[in-house]
């Protein structure tokens, strides 16, 4: 169903009584994905994709479509997703491109990110403060580890990296990161 509107997009959204919308950027029009997603769109001019802008309502399992309306959805916003309080897992489709700054920052809940290693660019403080995130899967279609890096520069806590490839499977485990350290100057005097 294609519902087109004039009036206030948050109005719309508010109104909306499905328990998840994803807002996208696009000339103001929603429609459904599905019985439970209702999604806003804008176009990026003058490229022609879609960037995912944020969520309302997201249910425990997170799953961003791959294109709206025929078009590649290739971007995520900063800040789009942050601070969902009930999402455990996030399910990334592998036309993503890019994610912004901050755009998942404080799901505090959030235990499970799938991607693909099609992503070039991880926006700074992406995943910052999901105190609970213990697992990434990354389906590798390009064998680049671009993401996997960039991510690792952000995060300080452990968690487990599975690569999926079209033949075999890796597991990773990456211990907690500590910055600062205490330094015992009397363990090394020699006597």
């Amino acid at each position: 169903s294609y519902l087109k509107t004039r009036g206030n997009m948050a109005e719309q959204i508010t109104k909306d009584i499905l328990r998840t919308t994803i807002l996208i950027r696009r000339p103001v029009a929603i429609f459904s994905l599905n019985r439970n997603i209702r999604v806003t769109t804008r176009y990026l001019q003058p490229i022609g994709d879609i960037e995912l802008t944020g969520c309302l309502h997201a249910e425990r399992v997170l799953r961003l479509p791959a294109c709206v309306d025929g078009v590649p959805v290739q971007m995520i916003a900063p800040h789009a997703f942050e601070r969902l309080p009930n999402v455990e897992e996030i399910i990334l489709p592998g036309t993503i491109l890019s994610v912004g700054a901050f755009a998942f920052y404080g799901c505090r809940s959030l235990r499970k990110i799938t991607m693909s290693d099609m992503i070039d660019g991880w926006g700074f403080g992406a995943i910052r403060f999901c105190d609970e995130m213990s697992e990434l899967v990354i389906r590798m279609r390009r064998n680049r580890l671009t993401v996997l890096r960039d991510l690792l520069g952000d995060v300080d806590y452990a968690f487990r990296v599975i690569l999926e490839y079209d033949d075999h499977t890796e597991g990773y485990y990456f211990p907690r990161y500590t910055r600062g350290f205490d330094e015992d100057t009397f363990a090394r005097a020699i006597h």
